[in-house]
């Protein structure tokens, strides 16, 4: 939403029940009633706690209710659209964005393939990074070794960033109004173009090659809608909630979560690797819950005066209408067995 618009919300908000005629308890309004917006989730260190306003959905309820608990039906429904449209004006979840650490460990000579994507309905990448093992070399051009790799829907970009030992932060971020991606690489954009399917899940992915033991690790993971944290996980035990599952872990395989090996910060990691030689595949993916997962892609009001407009007829509808009258599948990461 647009800065103008965000600032002028939070006062229409809180002005509705005094132009509206009820407060909290129904009564005549004796100076509004009171907002509590909080985030979702414990953001990394690197972002701050957002305030931010109330979303459709289960919220709406929770917010309108008491507002309109003591009065009669038909001043209840007239309550409710108003509200609906107020609500409407801040509520379209447009955006949302996979966000994580990874720790980039041989950087141009790495044995194995670390693959870290955003995936459609069918499994297909929609956007995604690749570090890809040493056998691919060189190149300022082409797929390197030695270079990040980024696709959305499959097409690269160069130039592309040289890949550097340690940890990295990547962000996948995907508007549904516009449908443009966005990838990041420690704050920095390294490809936007426009995307077709919306992201269900994001997988992270493992391939042995080269054969040996190997690992592979990511931290800090976030899950953002509306530029809001909704889910966080920090792989600090080694217990995974149910969003998680395993796509693929061929024989010699792992995954753990809370792996003290290299984490990020905190105790542990998450994981994947293998305990012997060969061509050997592990993925693991995360699908958000579907409550967290409303995305829309009604835009938001484009100017202050869109917004303006949208709580006007709000509040027009609760005044003339209501104010009348009545006054007063796939297996879960908990159910396998993980490194150690």
């Amino acid at each position: 939403m647009i800065p103008q618009a965000k600032s002028l919300l939070p006062f229409a908000l809180l002005a509705l029940p005094a132009l509206a005629g009820i407060d909290s308890g129904g009564g005549p309004s004796s100076g509004g009633a009171t907002l509590n917006h909080s985030s979702i989730g414990d953001p990394s260190p690197r972002h701050h706690r957002q305030r931010t306003p109330p979303t459709l959905g289960s919220n709406i309820a929770s917010f309108i209710e008491p507002q309109i608990q003591h009065q009669n039906t038909s001043m209840k429904t007239a309550s409710i659209i108003g509200y609906s449209l107020i609500l409407a004006a801040s509520s379209n979840a447009t955006t949302m964005s996979f966000s994580f650490m990874a720790y980039d460990q041989y950087p141009g000579h790495s044995p194995y393939y670390s693959h870290y994507a955003a995936r459609d309905a069918g499994g297909t990448p929609v956007a995604g990074i690749d570090h890809l093992d040493r056998g691919w070399g060189f190149s300022t051009t082409g797929n390197s070794a030695y270079h990040v790799q980024s696709n959305i829907e499959g097409l690269g970009t160069s130039p592309r960033p040289l890949r550097t030992a340690g940890w990295h932060e990547y962000e996948l971020h995907f508007n549904e109004a516009t449908k443009v991606t966005r990838i990041l690489m420690d704050g920095n954009l390294i490809q936007s173009r426009s995307y077709s399917p919306k992201p269900q899940d994001f997988a992270f992915g493992f391939h042995d090659y080269y054969g040996g033991v190997q690992e592979t690790v990511i931290d800090n993971f976030r899950f953002w809608v509306n530029d809001t944290v909704v889910y966080t996980q920090d792989f600090e035990t080694p217990t995974l909630d149910s969003s998680w599952s395993v796509d693929w872990l061929t024989s010699g395989t792992y995954f753990g979560s809370g792996d003290p090996t290299t984490p990020f910060e905190g105790i542990g990691a998450l994981a994947l690797g293998a305990t012997t030689g060969g061509n050997l595949f592990a993925s693991i993916s995360y699908t958000p819950d579907p409550s967290l997962f409303e995305i829309s892609p009604i835009p938001e009001p484009a100017s202050t005066a869109g917004l303006a407009f949208v709580i006007a007829a709000g509040l027009s509808f609760r005044k003339r209408y209501g104010a009348t009258e009545g006054k007063g599948s796939r297996p879960k990461a908990s159910d396998l067995t993980q490194k150690g």
